[in-house]
């Protein structure tokens, strides 16, 4: 298969799945990571054969079914890291990578920090918070143990000193330990709104870290309140990413959990994403 047919037969498979352009770029980025093949350059080069050592059609037919391709590639990147990427956990979002340059921005000339990050999934917040901040102790906690699997998995191709805890956090009464940052992006799409998300994540995607019951959506926050409010360390920080039509219902839980300095900020698209907040 020559590479103008590749082009061609990638751009035919995927159109009715995305969009022109969104098909393009993930062309660009399989050709890159899977093949080590810079566009410009395939295209120019569209007569000559692809390499033979890849099973492209098979790639293929997974991307045309919906799986993602950070999934098909087996990677992604998150905040200048490389971290390996399957159906164990959710795939690294953008909008995550803004929460950790928050935490960054804030926190960085803090020595010594002891960090929780709550649903860890892949480990990406954790591990770049532990990767950023030499100095500080970095605590992961996940209720999958396949999603712990592969964070600890990318904490050791990293090279990042974190601890990870499987537990429950629904189901923990306190916290072992004191902390002066607790993190977390924990599940927060109602479980309504499934039908109105693509396939490439409601077939592929842990549930368990996507969606939360209509009547409790606020569940996971609602819990981390309460164990920060419990014997932590005075002015421990939650930095915490939010759905766009709850952030007003999460700063109220945090009023009523007698946090302060709330604030709630935009993601890059202007969304309201984030929410930090200090316990008195």
């Amino acid at each position: 298969m020559t590479r103008g047919e590749f082009r061609q037969e990638f751009l035919s498979r995927l159109q009715t799945l995305y969009d022109p352009r969104e098909a393009t770029a993930m062309l660009r980025w399989y050709l890159l990571d899977r093949c080590g093949l810079e566009y410009h350059l395939f295209v120019l080069d569209a007569g000559v054969e692809m390499p033979d050592n890849i099973n492209y059609l098979s790639d293929l037919q997974r991307l045309e079914n919906g799986e993602p391709l950070q999934y098909v590639v087996g990677f992604t990147e998150f905040h200048g890291l490389r971290f390996r990427t399957d159906s164990r956990a959710l795939i690294p979002r953008p909008e995550t990578e803004e929460l950790v340059d928050l935490i960054l921005r804030e926190q960085r000339h803090c020595p010594d920090l002891r960090v929780l990050d709550i649903g860890t999934g892949s480990g990406a917040i954790a591990i770049t918070l532990a990767h950023e901040l030499p100095t500080a102790q970095v605590d992961a906690l996940d209720i999958s143990a396949d999603a712990l699997a592969l964070a600890k998995e990318n904490a050791q191709a990293l090279h990042a000193n974190v601890n990870f805890i499987h537990a429950d956090i629904l189901r923990i009464n306190s916290l072992s330990k004191k902390y002066d940052i607790i993190v977390s992006n924990p599940p927060y799409i109602p479980e309504s709104r499934r039908p109105l998300l693509h396939r490439n994540v409601t077939a592929f995607e842990p549930a368990v870290a996507l969606f939360v019951p209509d009547r409790s959506p606020l569940l996971f926050y609602e819990k981390i309140a309460e164990l920060a409010s419990k014997a932590m360390t005075p002015g421990v920080k939650v930095y915490f990413e939010t759905y766009e039509d709850f952030h007003l219902e999460l700063t109220e839980l945090l009023k009523r959990n007698k946090f302060l300095d709330i604030r709630c900020l935009d993601d890059i698209s202007g969304k309201p994403r984030f929410v930090t907040a200090r316990r008195g």
